[in-house]
């Protein structure tokens, strides 16, 4: 029994042995056929080049396509808007001291912003000493400008206009002798 068992043993050791140098001989033939198939530059053999254009070329295709179907968010700023009164008195020539008075808002260096769009509501304030008086106009606009024709009395006269745009308020004042 003792025979049969070192038999055992000994056919055990000896397909070790065999299958110990098989695996040698795999692990040294595969290191040469790994050495013999590694590139000589660039990636697998490719040049590296051609692969970074490529995947230059998919990421923006993705980044194009990504962008193009993300909504479009717009956010609209409303700038301060300067706006510059002009205060004009004139006499009409129909009747001793009647003028026509008239106030032109300028809106970036253009008459009335150049744009019927825009309304402008007019309260003028007409003082000269002892009697003080009162115009409104509203709905004012480029093809509908601000007049007023009023009789004043002689002497020195206050021109007091505020005009209301966009929830804001312009004054403006103008003295005026009237003979």
């Amino acid at each position: 029994m003792d025979s049969d068992i070192s038999s055992y043993i000994t056919i055990i050791g000896v397909v070790l042995i065999i299958v110990i140098v098989l695996l040698v001989v795999i692990v040294i033939n595969q290191q040469k056929q790994i050495n013999s198939l590694r590139p000589r530059y660039g990636f697998l053999g490719k040049p590296l080049a051609v692969i970074l254009m490529s995947t230059f070329a998919v990421g923006t295709l993705g980044l194009v396509y990504y962008s193009s179907n993300q909504p479009v968010q717009v956010e609209q700023t409303n700038a301060d808007v300067e706006v510059i009164l002009s205060i004009n008195a004139e006499l009409t020539g129909n009747t001793p001291r009647e003028y026509r008075l008239s106030v032109t808002p300028v809106l970036g260096g253009i008459a009335w912003g150049a744009n019927d769009t825009n309304k402008f509501n007019v309260y003028w304030t007409i003082s000269n000493g002892t009697t003080v008086s009162t115009e409104d106009e509203v709905g004012k606009s480029y093809t509908n400008p601000s007049t007023i024709i009023k009789k004043l009395s002689a002497g020195q006269t206050t021109l007091k206009v505020t005009v209301f745009f966009n929830g804001k308020s312009y004054t403006k004042e103008k003295t005026i002798i009237v003979e």
